[in-house]
């Protein structure tokens, strides 16, 4: 890279870069700089990864920009303004926003679907500017560079005609023996002119998709090329030649070319100051035919390998709740930073960063997807399961760091009533002792992280059915004892221990503290026995050693099974346990909603971890034998309600809560064992979910979200099949009958592929075992498959008519009156949240009289519509001069105003004509908003990362009040008032050129180096 001084290089990836400039010589390190500061080594998107945009949710993009984009401005002294997106499989609006308030003005995108190429190729809409649906005045628009051709090689990069795309690419090494090794010839040995000829008129036909353009760039580089230096020299002595040889001959050319960097392309794209045509929407899904000559839908990875998905948003949302907590409770042990709990948070950010690395580096469009080998995803794995367990041990601390500081009180061990014990297993429950003595309590400590307060199931395991809760206000909770069951060996058996149940209101930003005490059978606040019904449990006319005899057990003998509340009835099938119809009882509503399961047989290579491609004329029996009736536990309650349907490979749990606005909670966990499938859990209702066409026809249509951001709506297009109507969803998906005003949504707890074939259906894949490899980089089927468990909530809304049903498309760019008349309600947002940001759930022993209560980190609480996706501490780099980091007084408080569809409770349905819910723009914070025992220097607006555009404000105590429109995201900088330790913090003086030295750690198995060196060429007609 130094000795050729007239080449220029993109690098993108910096989860792989990072380890380079750790493992590097403090001279390589220097010369590294140097590259970038010549503008020969330009250094593109600055995010961790180049992530997925399908699967990942807006906490993990937001997290791995920022942890990116802060390594390379504090370590290479950079803030890139280019995105480089070429190997995502789909692109979503989502990311181009995100980069947009990262300070990214310019987007470079590539898989899009084969028909998108052709229809932006014939409109000559080559770069175009991409504008969020939300966003009417275009105050967010990216200026986009759609890569034309097929993918991102070299053969297909220079122009259309692949054979010319190979002789361009000199590579020849020795022993390797490759399409590129047998069209590699010399300059020397060929006829300059004639390959000079045939490169520019590859170059005319691509200007001619982009006109009125005549820049044209063509990339030199792929995945695992320029890792020799005889390929350097190669492409070196070569194109050298060739690009004076076009030069020398200008007027006949009618060309001039250059190598050069991404930013040459858009800033002769700009002087150009041609006018460009707007989109707004997503590129979803993505179908190739480069490769087999017919279509190939890129949508079977939205739900392959669901456990690695489940258990990565898991840990995603234990980490945002470490985030937040951490930066709390080290702000508030910095009061006294001699002290061994500050000392303690101190010691443990140095594995938190790492965590945070291990979770981004997930976050990548080869991981999070499922598509990597199964080697490399057992590493990914347990990665993961690292950063679970600091993410829980800094949850710990923190709390212990409240107790000390912030209530002036200790704590005892904090266990988990949940834990996982290694990556691949189910999560384990720990049941609590509890003691004879009165003088011992059992105290649940819970942390709502969200803004808005919510109601929680609690679910603790318990040694005595003879309990009661009390609440943080010192009240009586009310409580439910439950059976524990579990099938073997084909029976339902009842363990030796109970399960006690609450509902927990819990307020926003808040620490909760309940307490568990023992009472005796006659007190009338004491938890109240369920009452129990079951088929298949063993020996009921005997009494059973265990907790069996507690209860009261029924058999259950009729064919319809009916669990309700104040809110809602459920109708069960009494055969299989599955749910058939829905009453809600205020609105009057009475829907038949049938849920079954099933499984399609995969087609012979076209169907594996990245395409989906399912016999829908096979049929699989899911449950494997429908002819023995299920085995069911019903457990109805004050508190809560359940039906439970054991029948293998699956466990469908349904519930309902004691309380208003829950949904019906919905469980799966399925073990398919060897069998290879794609298994499918299918809704069906009565809703007419249709919409007109842009064929004139009406077809069944479904909302999706995208990356639980925004919404997209999808209509079902007939000719591409099932595998192409497939679309991803990562919080919810719901259809409506626009005719009964009635919608219905699913809300889940990972990345799902959804569809809609027949109007009132939803389906999803929930699980995927495909022998075969699809040939789409793998090399290997998917046969790691594990038991994994899945969470949903229906939820049923009666819609407020529309002031604008004409189902004609909009033509005005500003008006979006049919997008915002599809968003989803609050109460929706804030299911989904719920949903995604599951409590943990801390226990202790405790003495009769310790702290119960609650600690709220604000003074006041969020205005309802404000959701803080993360308060991410930010290291100081400059404490040692390696690449240590250490915590600072800094913090990116990162807030997202939600975009939602009114809700009227005079009539109990949604508004869909009170637009300004949807434009104006309202306060993140309420005014004066503190942290509670907590200084602050100032809280200065930034970009999303914190590294440029820092709005200095002056000095405050308080939140500043920021200003947001729905959908809007703002990051303030936080910078916190604290003490300096009297002997801490000493083992390093700030280093001016921290970037000179690094630490080395263990590389990640079977990533992808991406280096491109690109040819910028402006073309002229010749004359």
């Amino acid at each position: 890279m130094v000795v050729y001084n007239i080449i220029t290089y993109s690098i993108i990836i910096f989860s792989i870069q990072r380890l380079f400039f750790n493992r590097a010589r403090t001279n390589q390190k220097i010369k590294f700089l140097n590259l970038i500061k010549e503008g020969r080594l330009e250094i593109l998107t600055g995010a961790f990864v180049m992530p997925d945009e399908a699967t990942t949710s807006l906490y993990t993009l937001v997290d791995e920009i920022i942890t990116g984009r802060q390594w390379v401005s504090n370590f290479l002294g950079v803030t890139p303004n280019i995105s480089w997106a070429i190997d995502p499989f789909g692109h979503g609006p989502t990311m181009p926003y995100l980069m947009k308030l990262a300070g990214v003005d310019k987007l470079v995108v590539q898989r899009t679907h084969f028909g998108w190429k052709k229809y932006l190729g014939a409109k000559r809409y080559g770069n175009f500017n991409w504008v969020p649906r939300w966003d009417t005045n275009a105050d967010y628009k990216m200026l986009t560079h759609h890569a034309p051709y097929d993918i991102y090689t070299t053969k297909h990069t220079c122009g259309p005609n692949p054979l010319v795309c190979l002789r361009l690419d000199f590579r020849s090494v020795i022993g390797e023996y490759s399409e590129y090794s047998r069209h590699a010839r010399p300059v020397r040995d060929i006829d300059l002119d004639e390959l000079a000829a045939d490169m520019v008129g590859q170059f005319q036909r691509t200007a001619s998709l982009f006109s009125p353009s005549r820049v044209v760039m063509f990339e030199l580089g792929e995945d695992f090329r320029f890792g020799i230096s005889e390929e350097w020299d190669q492409q070196y002595e070569n194109h050298v030649p060739l690009m004076n040889h076009i030069n020398a001959n200008r007027d006949r050319f009618g060309v001039d070319i250059r190598f050069g960097t991404v930013s040459d392309y858009f800033n002769a794209v700009e002087l150009e100051n041609h006018k460009l045509a707007t989109f707004s929407g997503d590129f979803f899904p993505y179908s190739d035919v480069y490769l087999f000559g017919r279509p190939a839908y890129w949508t079977g990875y939205f739900g392959t390998r669901p456990y690695w998905k489940k258990f990565y948003q898991e840990t995603l949302s234990l980490m945002r709740d470490a985030e937040i907590l951490y930066t709390y409770a080290g702000n508030l042990a910095a009061r006294d930073p001699d002290h061994v709990m500050s000392v303690v948070l101190r010691r443990e950010y140095r594995n938190f960063v790492e965590a945070r690395k291990m979770t981004a580096l997930f976050a990548t469009h080869d991981g999070v997807t499922g598509t990597s080998r199964r080697v490399t995803m057992e590493d990914f794995g347990q990665k993961l399961m690292e950063a679970r367990k600091t993410a829980l041990q800094i949850q710990r601390q923190s709390i212990r760091t409240i107790f000390y500081n912030g209530l002036n009180a200790t704590i005892s061990s904090l266990g988990l009533d949940t834990q996982t014990l290694s990556f691949g297993e189910l999560p384990t429950r720990v049941p609590r002792v509890i003691y004879e003595s009165d003088t011992i309590t059992k105290k649940i400590l819970v942390f709502n992280s969200l803004s808005f307060n919510r109601t929680e199931l609690i679910r603790v395991l318990v040694t005595s059915p003879t309990v009661k809760v009390v609440g943080t206000r010192n009240e009586n909770i009310h409580s439910q004892i439950n059976p524990y069951a579990d099938l073997d060996q084909e029976e339902i058996v009842f363990g030796k221990v109970f399960e006690l149940s609450f509902l927990a209101e819990l307020e926003p930003m808040t620490l909760h503290s309940f307490e568990i005490r023992r009472t005796t059978y006659d007190d009338p606040l004491a938890a109240k026995t369920a009452k129990v019904s079951c088929r298949g449990c063993k020996t009921l006319d005997t009494q059973y050693e265990g907790t069996f005899s507690h209860f009261e057990v029924e058999n259950i003998t009729s064919p319809t099974i009916i669990l309700g509340n104040k809110e809602q009835e459920l109708y069960f099938n009494g055969t299989t346990g599955f749910l058939r119809r829905v009453i809600k009882l205020q609105e009057e509503i009475s829907i038949p909603v049938k849920v079954q399961f099933g499984a399609y047989r995969s087609v012979y290579r076209d169907s594996g971890a990245y395409l989906l491609k399912p016999d829908v004329e096979s049929h699989i029996q899911i449950p494997f034998d429908d002819q023995v009736p299920a085995k069911l536990l019903i457990v109805e309650g004050p508190v809560t309600s359940y039906l439970a349907s054991y029948d293998s490979p699956l466990v469908v749990t349904t519930r309902l809560l004691g309380s208003r606005g829950q949904g019906i909670q919905v469980e799966n966990q399925i073990d398919l064992g060897n069998v290879p499938a794609e298994v499918y859990m299918r809704i069906d209702t009565w809703l007419n979910s249709t919409t007109l066409s842009v064929h004139k026809q009406n077809q069944p249509t479904i909302f999706t979200d995208q990356n639980g951001y925004t919404m997209e709506k999808r209509v079902k297009v007939p000719w591409i099949g099932y595998e192409g109507n497939v679309y991803p969803v990562t919080s919810m998906v719901y259809m409506q009958d626009t005719e009964n005003l009635v919608r219905f949504s699913v809300m889940v707890d990972r990345a799902h592929g959804f569809n809609s074939m027949n109007p009132g259906r939803l389906e999803a894949l929930i699980e995927r075992r495909t022998i075969y490899d699809d040939g789409k980089g793998m090399a290997e089927g998917v046969t790691d498959n594990r038991k994994t468990i899945s969470n949903y909530i229906f939820h049923i809304e009666r819609l407020g008519p529309s002031s604008d049903s004409s189902p004609e498309p909009r033509t005005d760019p500003k008006d979006n009156s049919d997008y915002r008349n599809n968003l989803p309600t609050l109460q929706a947002q804030k299911l989904s949240l719920g949903l995604n940001h599951v409590p943990t759930t801390f226990g202790y022993d405790d003495t009769l009289g310790g702290f119960l209560g609650r600690y709220s980190l604000l003074t006041k609480p969020l205005p309802e519509d404000s959701h803080v996706l993360t308060l991410r501490t930010l290291s100081n780099f400059s404490i040692l001069p390696d690449e240590t980091e250490m915590p600072s007084e800094k913090a990116l408080l990162v807030t997202q105003k939600l975009g939602y569809l009114p809700f009227d409770a005079n009539t109990t349905s949604c508004t869909r004509n009170n637009y300004s819910v949807f434009s104006n723009a309202r306060d993140l914070f309420e005014q004066g908003t503190k942290f509670v025992n907590l200084d602050i220097d100032s809280a200065d607006i930034t970009d999303l990362a914190g590294v440029v555009g820092v709005q200095y404000s002056g000095k405050r105590s308080f939140l500043p009040i920021v200003e947001r429109k729905p959908f809007e995201i703002a990051t303030l900088l936080v910078t916190f008032r604290q003490k300096k330790a009297t002997n801490s913090n000493k083992r390093g003086s700030s280093h001016a050129y921290h970037h000179q030295y690094g630490r080395e750690i263990p590389q990640t198995l079977s990533l992808i180096q991406e280096t491109t060196t690109l040819e910028s060429v402006s073309y002229e007609k010749a004359r």
